[in-house]
């Protein structure tokens, strides 16, 4: 510091001379036993080295009015609770931020060049309420002063809870450091002669840490340590610094209706980018549906959703149904319909489980091959009945001859109804179809049960 030097009692003391280490060195002011080098260089603004200690009275500035909490960016302002000497605030109200400052009143404020050497003294104190397990104890400057365009700071300690700190803070040059503004960060965490450099954050942040360099909440787009990632979503190169670096992803539409996924992932071959597409979308956008799936990614307020086939096929498979109609085109099963909801033709069922059953309509009683697709009735010829038309009707019988009426023998039969599939009468014991088949007798006469000639 000066080109001077004394020893004094053993102790070495820049700036000073005389035998008796009472006098400061040319050049210097303010012999002073807690001033570390004993006097303070002048500060002439480079006009002149010479000066000498000014003869001005000194007075204490005390007042508790006015305070207030804030910031270091002045986000948030809290006036203090004035309680008989003490004033306050709850930590509840500056909790969101990291750390916090008093903001002195006006009186201590503007142009304090007759503070210089004196000392600032504060008494603060961390309290906690009862039940409270709320803060932790932060490593910050003690003090703060800003004023022609410079920010500086003094004293670098952690203080524990619950204790009262009584700080003293010297008005003069030793101790003080430059401390960054908001974008600025000291470099590897010298405070005495250090650097300031920008923050490492590739131009997306207002403010990182004074001491770490850590980024604090990414802007435009951009997340990681160093702000160099776009958010997800977002595609292009942070380490332009715009505010345009990163741009939102389009799959494929970048309104919020049409942009089905967050998910982005660099690709130059591909417009820069190629969407991570969810379930029902495919393309390097999600600009078309998946198989299974229909729906119009590019119409504002269309998506993609699955076809409604009843289960009756294989959504899987290429081309199982339209990709812009939802309309089913290789229903299983044997089912049909735009959502394979029906039996096809010549079954019938329900389609909805699965449960479609050919009609199985008899070719001599049917008048044709289709039945009803609910409940599988076969539309029957004169004389014909049952669901399949495969049998005739009371009085009647001899499917393969057409139904023709029983006839049954009165002397012959129990009864003049006839079976109504092969219209065999019921004969009586004695003209039983045995003893005539035995007999050798015509079959007609076996099925009417007519008299032995």
């Amino acid at each position: 510091m000066g080109i001077y030097s004394n020893i004094c009692g053993g102790v070495v003391q820049d700036n000073v001379v005389g035998p008796r280490c009472d006098t400061c060195a040319p050049g210097h002011f303010h012999l002073d036993a807690r001033n570390p080098m004993g006097c303070t260089p002048c500060y002439c603004n480079g006009a002149t080295t010479v000066c000498e200690a000014a003869k001005l009275a000194v007075y204490t500035v005390l007042e508790r009015a006015d305070w207030h909490v804030t910031d270091l960016l002045r986000r948030r302002v809290v006036a203090a609770v004035h309680e008989q000497t003490d004033v306050r605030i709850a930590h509840d109200e500056m909790s969101r931020f990291y750390s916090y400052y008093w903001l002195a009143p006006q009186q201590y404020l503007g142009s304090r060049m007759t503070s210089y050497g004196q000392t600032l003294k504060v008494k603060v104190a961390w309290v906690k309420l009862r039940g409270d397990t709320s803060g932790q104890p932060t490593r910050c400057p003690d003090v703060i002063i800003e004023g022609a365009g410079y920010r500086i700071a003094y004293g670098d300690n952690t203080y524990k809870r619950g204790k009262s700190v009584t700080l003293e803070i010297p008005l003069y040059e030793h101790g003080w450091f430059h401390f960054p503004k908001p974008g600025y960060r000291r470099v590897n965490n010298t405070i005495f002669g250090g650097e300031c450099r920008k923050c490492d954050c590739n131009g997306h942040v207002d403010s990182c840490d004074p001491y770490t360099g850590a980024c604090g909440e990414c802007q435009h787009n951009t997340v990681g340590p160093r702000c160099e990632r776009c958010a997800a979503g977002f595609f292009g190169d942070p380490s332009l610094g715009t505010p345009d670096a990163c741009q939102a992803c389009e799959c494929p539409l970048p309104l919020g209706s049409n942009h089905f996924t967050p998910r982005c992932v660099p690709d130059l071959d591909l417009g820069g980018y190629k969407c991570k597409c969810p379930a029902g979308y495919v393309g390097p956008k999600c600009e078309r549906c998946a198989e299974g799936y229909f729906g119009n990614p590019f119409l504002p307020g269309n998506y993609c959703r699955p076809c409604e086939c009843n289960g009756n096929l294989d959504l899987r498979e290429k081309g199982t149904c339209d990709s812009q109609t939802g309309q089913c085109l290789k229903c299983t099963g044997n089912t049909a319909g735009w959502h394979c909801e029906r039996c096809k033709e010549n079954y019938y069922g329900d389609a909805s489980r699965g449960q479609c059953h050919p009609c199985g309509c008899h070719e001599r009683g049917s008048l044709s091959t289709s039945c009803d697709p609910q409940t599988g009735q076969c539309k029957c010829r004169n004389l014909f009945t049952g669901r399949q038309c495969d049998r005739c009707k009371r009085g009647h019988g001899g499917v393969a001859e057409g139904c023709p009426r029983c006839n049954c023998d009165p002397e012959g039969s129990t009864s003049q109804i006839c079976d109504p599939f092969t219209g065999q009468c019921p004969c009586k014991p004695d003209r039983s179809i045995k003893s005539y088949v035995d007999g050798g007798k015509d079959s007609l006469d076996v099925l009417l049960c007519a008299k032995v000639k």
